[in-house]
C-alpha cells in the first residue's frame, strides 16, 4: 500500500473540512441553528480512503466524485438523497460525472469510502467495471443486511479509533491487498441496477432546477424562483420539502448566510461588506439571523488562519 495517512479532526467550518477530502468534494449549507460540529476520522491509502463522519446540524450539500473512483456511503442516520429518503443501514453508491444532492438530519453519521477502480479490479470486484455516469440514483441505493452494517461499524471503529495507533502501525506493514481485502469483501456483491430503489424522487427535478438558479445567485427569494421557473409558489414549496426537508425561503436564507460567513472567514470582508454583498440591506436583521443560525454574531466570526 505504500503507507497511509491518518487524521482525527473536529471542524466548525465546512471549508476547512473540504480541504482534507481525498477523492471527492462537497459544498454544504448549514440549515439548523447552533454551532457547527463536524467530526471526521479518516485513513487514506493508495487508491482507497475510509472515513467516519458525525454531524450535529441539518445540512444540505452538493457532492462530486473524482474521475475513476467510486464513492460509497453507508448511512448510519436518515438522509434525503437525490429526492429519496434513504434509511439507516443503506449503501449509497456514487460515481463521477454527475451532481449528488443530499439533506442530512442532525445527528447524521456515516461510514464513507472512496475506492479507485484499480483497487477494485485488483481485488476482483465486479464493481470495477460498473458504469455509474448514466446510472439513475434510484438504482444505486442498496439495503445492507444488518449484520454487514454492524461488521462495517466494528471494523471502521477499530481501524479509526484515535486510541489505537498500534493497530494502524501494524496494518501499515501489510501489503496493500492484504490490508484492504477485508474491506473490499464487505462491499455488496450486487452490481448497480440489480437492487430496488429506496424511496421515490417526487418533484426532485423541479427542486434541482430551482437549486441551480439559487446556487448561481440568480434568484434570492422563493417568489423570484417560482417566476423564473414558471411554477406556483405551492409547487416550489412541495418540491423543496420533498428534496431537502425545508422550505425554499429557509434554504435561500441559509445559502446567503452561509456565503456571508464564508466571506467573513475566507475573504476577510467586514461585516457590512459581507452583509451587503449577500443581499442583506438591514444590518441589524442580518446580525440577528446570523446569530440565530450560527450561534454567534458576525462580528465574533474569526477569519481562518492563512
Amino acid at each position: 500500500m505504500g503507507g497511509f495517512d491518518y487524521a482525527c479532526q473536529q471542524f466548525d467550518d465546512f471549508d476547512a473540512f473540504r480541504e482534507t477530502l481525498v477523492g471527492w468534494d462537497t459544498d454544504p449549507v448549514q440549515l439548523s441553528p447552533g454551532t457547527l460540529s463536524l467530526r471526521s476520522r479518516s485513513l487514506v491509502g493508495e487508491g482507497l480512503s475510509v472515513g467516519r463522519l458525525e454531524l450535529n446540524q441539518r445540512v444540505a450539500d452538493l457532492s462530486h466524485i473524482d474521475a475513476d473512483s467510486l464513492g460509497l456511503v453507508v448511512t448510519l442516520g436518515l438522509k434525503r438523497w437525490c429526492g429519496m429518503e434513504v434509511a439507516p443501514g443503506s449503501l449509497v453508491v456514487m460515481g463521477p460525472g454527475r451532481d449528488y444532492r443530499s439533506a442530512l438530519e442532525p445527528g447524521w453519521a456515516s461510514i464513507e469510502f472512496n475506492v479507485s477502480r484499480a483497487v477494485l479490479a485488483a481485488e476482483g470486484s465486479a464493481w470495477a467495471d460498473a458504469e455509474l455516469r448514466d446510472l439513475a440514483p434510484e438504482q444505486s441505493v442498496f439495503a445492507l443486511p444488518a449484520e454487514r452494517v454492524r461488521e462495517l461499524d466494528r471494523w471502521t471503529r477499530a481501524l479509526l479509533d484515535p486510541a489505537q495507533p498500534k493497530g494502524r502501525a501494524q496494518a501499515a506493514q501489510m501489503p496493500g491487498r492484504s490490508f484492504w481485502a477485508p474491506l473490499i469483501r464487505l462491499l455488496p456483491d450486487a452490481l448497480p441496477g440489480r437492487s430496488a430503489a429506496a424511496g421515490r424522487r417526487a418533484r426532485y427535478e423541479l427542486a434541482v432546477a430551482a437549486l441551480h438558479l439559487a446556487d448561481r445567485g440568480e434568484s434570492r427569494t422563493a417568489g423570484e424562483l417560482a417566476v423564473s421557473l414558471g411554477v406556483s409558489r405551492r409547487a416550489l414549496e412541495q418540491a423543496f420539502r420533498s428534496a431537502l426537508g425545508v422550505s425554499p425561503s429557509r434554504y435561500l436564507r441559509g445559502v446567503r448566510l452561509n456565503r456571508a460567513r464564508r466571506a467573513l472567514r475566507r475573504d476577510r470582508l467586514s461585516v457590512t461588506e459581507a452583509a451587503l454583498d449577500h443581499g442583506f440591506a438591514h444590518l441589524g436583521r442580518f446580525a440577528a439571523d446570523y446569530r440565530r443560525l450560527f450561534g454567534e454574531l458576525p462580528s465574533q466570526t474569526r477569519p481562518l488562519a492563512p
